[in-house]
């Protein structure tokens, strides 16, 4: 069993109401129960709400930020069609080795998955195998080695994110799987779910959800310390 990640789970909602709840899940807790059998962000949730909750989207273990639930069968049906439909819409603060060509751009590619490295691979032409995947990027910062960007992504094909920033050589920090030259002593990336955008399943008026940046180590206590405009 991996090192428990400390954290009050109050702490961590960001919204809660009869329809759904959106939870800022901590860098290094699994989602939903994995080979570890570490205590998941959807096992505390169950037991903080006391009754069952539907997980929309979901966060590889050494990633953190925002994750929706639904409290609801219904609720979680109108949602699964709305991702499908791309009409949830994800963005991410990934702090990168080196710095994009372009300012801002959108990255093409073919992904697939491979179950028994439990990792992702990018190809350059379409095959039996692959899936496309886009994702927006906008760079944010600078620092001496490393850049902010943004991304947004409205699917959410396995390890993309991760996938296509190495193959665009831009690795996240601390993220050795897909190319970065040293792990994060707590073995996090430096990958952020920052904000969630979509309908609300009654009222069918737009939402956005953001969360604050994260105090997870030095290198984001800059980015708080930065002047963000444009994560406003």
């Amino acid at each position: 069993m991996s090192e428990q990640v400390p954290f009050k789970f109050s702490d961590q909602i960001l919204e809660k109401n009869n329809q759904f709840n959106i939870i800022i899940k901590p860098f290094g807790l699994p989602t939903q129960e994995d080979k570890t059998k570490d205590e998941s962000l959807l096992l505390h949730a169950t037991r903080y709400f006391k009754h069952e909750v539907h997980m929309i989207n979901r966060l590889d273990r050494p990633v953190g930020g925002l994750v929706l639930m639904a409290n609801k069968k219904s609720t979680a049906t109108f949602f699964s069609n709305e991702t499908r439909l791309h009409k949830v819409k994800k963005s991410y603060l990934a702090v990168v080795k080196g710095a994009p060509k372009e300012k801002e751009g959108t990255l093409v590619n073919f992904i697939s998955k491979n179950g028994k490295y439990n990792k992702a691979y990018i190809s350059a032409e379409a095959n039996e195998h692959t899936s496309k995947c886009s994702l927006d990027f906008k760079l944010l910062h600078t620092f001496d080695n490393y850049s902010l960007i943004k991304v947004g992504i409205s699917s959410g094909k396995f390890h993309q994110i991760r996938a296509q920033l190495a193959h665009a050589d831009l690795p996240i920090r601390g993220d050795v799987k897909y190319g970065a030259r040293r792990a994060n002593k707590d073995r996090s990336i430096d990958l952020f779910a920052y904000c969630l955008e979509f309908r609300h399943p009654v009222t069918k008026q737009n939402q956005i959800f953001k969360a604050p940046i994260p105090e997870h180590n030095g290198l984001w206590k800059d980015i708080k310390n930065a002047d963000l405009v444009d994560l406003a």
